[in-house]
Order: C-alpha cells, then structure tokens, then sequence
C-alpha cells in the first residue's frame, strides 16, 4: 500500500524514540518503494497546516519556535507532493518521487 508521510522538525528527530512513531520509523528504513517519508525542515507541526497563514502568531506559539522556512513554501510543497502522489496512485498517471528533505 502505497504511503506518503510528513514530517516537521517537531516529531523528525524524535521518530525512533517516540512509541507512536514505531510504524513511521520503520517505514523510513523500508526498501518498499511505495513507501515515502519527506521531512520539511524549518518548521514546526502546525506549520504544516492552514493555521500557519490564518494565526501565524498562534501557530509561533503552539509550536514553541518562530518557523524559519516560509509558511507558503511549506504547505505548497506539500500541495505538490501530495497531488503528485495522489496523480501517481490513485490515477495512475506519471510516477512519485521525492527529494526527502526540503
């Protein structure tokens, strides 16, 4: 089954350590080419939502940091990757890669 996982700095660093990332963190080692894990850096966890451009005040606050990508980078990316993914496994057109980072 075809899986695409985000992750912000929040949770990246701390995949093998949290016991509710277990399945998550064994995908990152998982040579199952179905399998993608991509790792936004310079954000925190609710920068990879709307609220990011709604409260960004709010977002700073929950996250605990200031986020040093851009907001709109972040959740365009993620549009992308996501219709992208979604374009190769679900219709079937092109194929799905991913640079892991961004």
């Amino acid at each position: 089954m075809p899986v695409l996982n985000v992750y912000s700095d929040t949770s990246w660093s701390h995949l093998s350590n949290w016991p509710q990332y277990v399945e998550n963190y064994a995908l990152l080692s998982d040579t199952n080419a179905t399998a993608f894990n991509v790792h936004i850096s310079g954000v925190g966890h609710l920068s990879l939502t709307d609220l990011a451009l709604e409260s960004p005040s709010l977002t700073r606050m929950i996250n605990g940091q200031k986020s040093t990508t851009d907001t709109e980078y972040c959740l365009k990316t993620i549009n992308k990757l996501c219709l992208e993914f979604f374009d190769c496994y679900l219709k079937g057109k092109g194929k799905f890669t991913s640079a892991g980072t961004y």
